[in-house]
């Protein structure tokens, strides 16, 4: 099967948000369609992600990111704070991009500096989703649609952030909602997970297959002058092959535009001097590799 075959079925799929709409609509039978996305899944060709607003949380999390000025066993933190995940990475220097439960002053307080320094601190202001287009390799970002107003209380919350834990990135091996509902009573040791879960997560949370292609997991880290400017760079990403696909995007700031964007691609391409894609202007990004990830 080729890539644009794959990418056709994917967007087919988070088009109609349904197996069997969706194999009505390719003419297949949806044992067929259910068995092509398992092996898919199975060859890390595809994977399955759930995306998380977490801003609809009471307290919308941070996104920090820090340098550290040794490859030490210092800690960065003088004391625990609230993280979500964190994910390392290094780009001349040993990086981590957190996600914590904070605000950025209260997280800046806990710093070891000089050891490290914060290159960015913002909260999470909204979470876009990429809509990929059945007839071309582009995306199209748009908000998560949340049906009805939903009032989270702290095991709801937790929950939440459990999720974006399972699926960011989306290396786990649940695929039943009665597995990951399983899962979230062992490690939260709630009476009744499944009540939150349907009554307050399941309706923020979306179902979104992503292209994989075998890629490396990125954070790209994104300023443009415009959601249109970002949203180019991501299709002048794909098309030039840095990229094969997006689960979402986090924004921080709306003007100018700050955003992260969770991707799978491959890393060497951008190291390749040769590799180069079309100049965009009023867009500027970092590409950050996930050699590691820890939870909180």
């Amino acid at each position: 099967m080729q890539r644009n075959d794959i990418w056709r079925i994917i967007a087919l799929v988070n088009k109609y948000r349904s197996i069997g709409k969706t194999s009505e609509f390719l003419g297949w039978s949806t044992p067929k369609l259910s068995k092509t996305l398992k092996s898919l899944i199975e060859k890390n060709i595809v994977v399955k992600h759930y995306v998380v607003p977490l801003e609809i949380s009471k307290a919308r999390p941070s996104i920090a990111i820090i340098y550290k000025s040794q490859k030490s066993s210092h800690e960065c933190f003088k004391k625990p704070n609230r993280v979500i995940i964190s994910y390392y990475s290094y780009t001349g220097n040993p990086t981590y991009l957190y996600y914590i439960d904070d605000e950025c002053p209260k997280i800046e307080e806990c710093l070891e500096y000089p050891a490290c320094r914060i290159i960015l601190c913002e909260s999470i202001r909204k979470t876009l989703l990429p809509i990929e287009d059945p007839d071309l390799l582009k995306v199209d970002l748009a908000e998560v649609n949340i049906e009805e107003p939903v009032e989270f209380d702290g095991n709801a919350a937790l929950i939440l952030f459990e999720i974006f834990k399972l699926f960011n990135p989306s290396l786990t091996l649940l695929r039943k909602t009665s597995e990951i509902i399983e899962y979230l009573k062992k490690k939260l040791g709630l009476k009744n997970p499944k009540s939150y879960f349907y009554t307050y997560v399941r309706k923020v949370i979306v179902e979104h297959y992503v292209p994989r292609f075998n890629g490396d997991y990125l954070l790209i880290y994104a300023t443009s002058a415009s959601k249109k400017d970002l949203n180019q760079l991501m299709n002048q990403l794909i098309q030039a092959g840095f990229t094969v696909g997006y689960s979402q995007v986090h924004i921080l700031s709306e003007v100018p535009v700050e955003a992260v964007i969770h991707a799978w691609g491959f890393y060497e391409k951008f190291l390749a001097e040769e590799a180069v894609h079309s100049h965009l202007k009023n867009v500027s990004y970092t590409v950050y590799p996930v050699l590691g990830v820890q939870y909180g």
